[in-house]
C-alpha cells in the first residue's frame, strides 16, 4: 500500500532527539501494519485544525490485527488526525518508556470498528509518567471498551476533551485502573444520546 510505505518510510527517516517532524498532507490513509513511533521526541502531525472533529488527515487501521500505532519512546507528538482502529484491537497505545507523550487535536473513531469491549481509544501499557491528553474527541456507537485507559500512569493529565455515544450503552469511557498516580481530569463532556454510559470515569 502507497500509503503505508510512506508514512512509514518517513517515520523510519526520522532521527531521534532532533526533534524531527512528520508533516502528512490531507488525505485518507490506510496502514498494513502497526506504525513502530520509536524515536525520542518524534512528532507526528496533520494539518491544523480548529477542532478535531474536522480533521483533514485520516489514518485507518481497518482489518489489521494490531494497534494503529505504538509508542514506545520519549516526548513524542501526535496530533491533528483522524484515527480509525479495527474492531477488538487498541487504536494506539503507549509503553513504559513513552514517558512525555503529547497526544492533542485527535479524533478517534470508534464508530467505524464493529462493537467489541476490546475496541480501545488508546491506552497504557505500563507505568508511564506525564503522558498529557487534551482536545480529543472519542465517537463511539456501542458497547466498545474504553475510550481513554491510564492504568498505571503517573502525573498525568487528560482534559479538554469530548465522548459521545450515539448507539447502545458504553460501560467505561475513562478507566483509571490500579497503581494509577496524580492523574488530573478536568474539562471532559461524557454523554451522547445512545441508550446509557455506565460510568465516565470508572
Amino acid at each position: 500500500n502507497r500509503d503505508d510505505l510512506a508514512i512509514r518510510a518517513a517515520i523510519d527517516a526520522t532521527i531521534g532527539g532532533r526533534g524531527d517532524t512528520v508533516w502528512m498532507t490531507p488525505g485518507a490513509y490506510v496502514v498494513g501494519a502497526s506504525l513502530a513511533i520509536n524515536k525520542r521526541g518524534v512528532r507526528l502531525l496533520g494539518v491544523p485544525v480548529m477542532s478535531s472533529r474536522r480533521a483533514l488527515c485520516q489514518v485507518a487501521s481497518t482489518g489489521l490485527a494490531d494497534e494503529l500505532a505504538n509508542v514506545t519512546a520519549a516526548d513524542v507528538e501526535i496530533g491533528f488526525l483522524k484515527l480509525i482502529g479495527t474492531t477488538a484491537q487498541t487504536n494506539v497505545d503507549f509503553s513504559l518508556a513513552a514517558t512525555g507523550l503529547y497526544v492533542h487535536d485527535t479524533y478517534f473513531d470508534m464508530q467505524t470498528p464493529a462493537v467489541s469491549t476490546s475496541t480501545i481509544g488508546i491506552a497504557a501499557l505500563g507505568a508511564t509518567a506525564n503522558v498529557v491528553l487534551e482536545r480529543l474527541f472519542f465517537e463511539c456507537d456501542g458497547a466498545q471498551g474504553n475510550a481513554i485507559d491510564m492504568t498505571g500512569t503517573v502525573d498525568g493529565r487528560v482534559q479538554d476533551s469530548d465522548f459521545s455515544l450515539s448507539a447502545g450503552t458504553w460501560a467505561s469511557v475513562i478507566l483509571t485502573g490500579a497503581a494509577t498516580a496524580r492523574l488530573l481530569l478536568r474539562r471532559l463532556e461524557v454523554g451522547g444520546s445512545g441508550t446509557a454510559i455506565t460510568a465516565g470515569i470508572n
